[in-house]
């Protein structure tokens, strides 16, 4: 659709001659435009004209009013500008984003954002300006002369703040406007013509660069940028930063987070945080610790704890490290191992470690077997088990399992110290062993100094401190030797008693023995052998116990070394 209004006539395209004047004209209709006539265009392809001060409504909607000169937008047009204004228009709403208008104040295109007039920034390269002659009041002269003020730029500027001016050096400063005076400072621009408030020396030299409102800038060569200034409320985009940094530092001053989270979810410790976050689905947070360091060298990463404020070489408190560990080149395994730093010593010292195989050692940086702990101290070492509940019955336990189904309910065998006293805490050593249905006690070392083996009930049996052998069928104890080769005489077991009667705590001397000894050389079908008792004589001093009574393997009785005295008191002489 074309429109054009050259006289003071309408007339349709196509000059047909006039007709009455219809309700609304339509291609063909020629008609004289009254004083107070508006018009209503409902055709393709017609010349309109119309007096000053009367308006044309097209069918889409869009008026327009006719000023002798020009058309002005009264309400929204289909090619959405609004002509030349001296402000922002009013009454816009969201469905008028896109609309344009030119602010004569500001000299400035300007767009409507939906809720708000924006200016019409433009995109483009630097531009490197020349000076050429201004027919403009203080100019004509191509060249700095010492009187002109006003030259030419090679290119139209928007706004002053657009160019960066330099004379002799020396960066001018930009002014808003299009006049500057004498007692201003730098410049300011008016068309495509730049003005000094002073007119530069005669000789100086001009240098000059345009740069559009937003400029797209290519890629830095590697090295040209050494300093980047973010504002704080900005925003890196994308999905990395390529290539990398090289040996650049990233510092920050609150919390890191990768993988989407934005915030602390939890802490242990006020503080800084490292927050690694995998997401929702089938993924995991995680930190890699590597090297490429070659099959020789076995370190392979650590994470240091340290405490700033410490003295210079005592700053590192505690540490853990990972090192290759196996015998196959290129294709080791990898162990742990566990640093802490003793008082006013400078360097961390290793105290665990879980090897390639699964051992843990404690103390020590080779251990033998799943768990092993060493000690090279004259104080107090081992495994502290504790158990502060302190109420009778509660113990501090030790258990075993050798099979898939074991567990603290069933285990194979359990070693338990339990008090049996919430008062004073005296403490039973008791001994569980698995018969294959339950784990039943077996032994227990009581806090009185007894000893029960089998099944005892769990008080003392009598009141004398001893060793106590239970057992739910016929008893049996049992002295075992192993050796093929005994004869006549040899010990293959014996019960002992002894005593530090007047000798001291640590002093103890045998008093008597009951000895279980071969009567003949031993074979699979020769088993003879004798039971001797021996006692200590009177006043012996330190002499040992002397054997006083034998019973042979045919059964009779040998007496050795005394008298058989009968309960009258007579005595029978051999």
């Amino acid at each position: 659709m074309a429109i054009d209004f050259p006289r003071s006539t309408y007339t349709a395209a196509e000059g047909v001659s006039a007709e009455s004047w219809p309700a609304s004209p339509s291609n063909g209709d020629t008609q004289t435009n009254g004083a107070s006539d508006n018009f209503t265009f409902n055709g393709t392809s017609s010349l309109w004209v119309l007096d000053t001060g009367r308006t044309l409504t097209l069918s889409g909607g869009a008026t327009y009013s006719w000023d002798g000169e020009k058309w002005i937008a009264q309400s929204h047009i289909p090619f959405r500008y609004f002509g030349p204004q001296d402000s922002d228009p009013t009454g816009m709403s969201a469905s008028d984003e896109g609309d344009l208008y030119y602010n004569k104040v500001e000299n400035e295109m300007r767009v409507y954002n939906g809720s708000s007039w924006d200016q019409v920034t433009s995109i483009g390269n630097f531009n490197i300006l020349t000076l050429s002659q201004s027919s403009g009041s203080g100019g004509g002269s191509v060249t700095f002369n010492g009187t002109a003020t006003r030259f030419q730029l090679s290119e139209k500027p928007h706004t002053a703040k657009q160019l960066l001016i330099s004379i002799n050096g020396v960066v001018h400063k930009p002014n808003a406007g299009t006049t500057i005076s004498s007692s201003d400072e730098g410049f300011c621009v008016n068309g495509q013509d730049i003005l000094f408030a002073t007119a530069p020396a005669s000789g100086s030299t001009f240098f000059g660069v345009q740069m559009g409102a937003a400029v797209n800038v290519g890629t830095p060569s590697n090295g040209a940028v050494s300093n980047v200034h973010v504002n704080t409320s900005a925003a890196i985009a994308g999905t990395k930063i390529s290539p990398d940094f090289g040996s650049q530092e990233i510092k920050t001053s609150g919390n890191s987070f990768f993988g989407g989270n934005s915030s602390v979810p939890q802490t242990w410790r006020p503080g800084k945080v490292l927050d690694v976050f995998g997401g929702s689905g089938n993924f995991t947070g995680e930190v890699h610790i590597g090297a490429e360091r070659g099959d020789g060298v076995h370190e392979v990463g650590s994470i240091n704890f340290y405490e700033k404020s410490q003295d210079t070489n005592h700053k590192h408190i505690a540490l853990i490290e990972a090192d290759k560990k196996g015998t196959h080149s290129n294709k080791r395994g990898g162990q742990l191992h566990f640093y802490t730093k003793p008082s006013n010593v400078a360097a961390p010292v290793e105290r665990l470690i879980i090897d390639n195989e699964g051992h843990v050692g404690i103390n020590t940086t080779l251990p033998l077997a799943r768990f092993q702990v060493k000690e090279n101290t004259t104080g107090h070492g081992g495994i502290f088990i504790i158990n502060t509940n302190g109420a009778t019955n509660s113990s501090a336990d030790l258990y075993f399992g050798n099979w898939s189904g074991s567990s603290p309910t069933t285990p194979q065998a359990r070693l338990q110290a339990k008090n049996k006293n919430v008062n004073t805490a005296a403490t039973d050593l008791i001994f569980w062993i698995y018969n294959g249905t339950s784990t039943t006690e077996r032994m227990c070392i009581t806090s009185d100094g007894d000893v029960r083996i089998g099944n005892l009930p769990t008080q003392n049996v009598g009141a004398t401190p001893g060793l106590q052998i239970g057992h739910t069928g016929t008893p049996q104890q049992r002295f075992v030797r192993n050796d093929n080769t005994m004869g006549d005489g040899d010990v293959i077991g014996e019960i002992s008693c002894f005593t530090n009667a007047a000798q001291g705590a640590q002093t103890y001397n045998r008093s008597g023995s009951i000895k279980f000894k071969a009567a003949d050389t031993l074979t699979q079908t020769n088993r003879a052998t004798k039971i001797t008792f021996e006692v200590g004589p009177n006043n012996s001093g330190n002499e040992a116990p002397i054997e006083r009574l034998v019973i042979l393997p045919n059964g009779n009785l040998e007496i050795t070394n005394g008298d058989l005295v009968l309960n009258d008191g007579k005595g029978i002489d051999f």
